[in-house]
């Protein structure tokens, strides 16, 4: 894992952890140990689908909170 890379999943980490709390955040953490344990490449497309995952929570997220007002 490149430090680009490492420094974006960090930040996804950081904006879920805001929005949703410890569980995604805790999730997120044992995609990552489980790569780290197996040795798998972590590559762009994994990392381009897991940051669309988030993506897509977010929004939904902020839509909920925002029909809830």
């Amino acid at each position: 894992m490149t430090l680009l890379e490492e420094s974006s999943l960090t930040h996804d980490l950081r904006s879920i952890h805001l929005a949703n709390g410890r569980k995604c955040t805790l999730v997120l953490y044992s995609i990552r140990v489980v790569f780290y344990i197996f040795q798998l490449p972590m590559n762009q497309v994994l990392l381009t689908t897991i940051q669309l995952l988030l993506a897509i929570n977010l929004f939904l997220l902020s839509h909920v909170a925002n029909v809830a007002e």
